[in-house]
């Protein structure tokens, strides 16, 4: 699959990483101090994301450097989305993830995830081949890990699009 800023590839069935770039300086530095922001989550439709994101964002105490272009990004990313999942309206959340999230790999009980951590590493996916093997009750041990870096955009086909082989993180 090619890379770009392009998230149409999700409806291919092996699709679970679908756009990588470097983050700019900007965005990356942002927040500045991750102890002073609130988790962030709701409903947003696409008209009004990036209004209603950012004013969002601040009163959560996301700090005023990079702050536009951080969500200028998120919803780039968020309208492409929901795009190719033909819906007008995203659910978004935002959190600083401060212990191992997901403890063990799991696939998510929804149609489509879009993941990106704008901040250290990002999550762990197995490849097409490891879910079919884990599918089959494989030894974890044997599966091959590959980790998303800071500002790579993964979509995730969950439970609800692909039941028998659904993205595993």
């Amino acid at each position: 699959m090619a890379w770009g800023n392009d998230l149409s590839g999700i409806a291919d069935p092996w699709t679970n990483r679908a756009a990588c770039r470097p983050l700019t300086a900007t965005i990356a530095r942002s927040p500045s101090n991750p102890s002073r922001v609130d988790d962030l989550s709701g409903e947003f439709t696409v008209d009004t994301l990036a209004s209603h994101l950012l004013r969002r964002m601040r009163a959560a105490g996301y700090e005023t450097p990079g702050l536009d272009a951080l969500a200028s990004d998120i919803a780039r990313f968020a309208t492409q989305f929901a795009q190719a999942m033909d819906t007008d309206r995203v659910a978004i959340r935002l959190e600083i993830v401060e212990t191992d999230a997901c403890r063990r790999f799991h696939a998510d009980d929804v149609t489509a995830r879009l993941i990106c951590a704008y901040v250290g590493p990002g999550t762990q996916r197995l490849d097409a081949a490891g879910t079919v093997a884990l599918t089959a009750d494989a030894d974890p041990e044997t599966l091959t890990i590959r980790d998303l870096g800071m500002g790579d955009v993964a979509i995730f086909q969950g439970r609800r699009w692909a039941p028998d082989i659904p993205a595993i993180h």
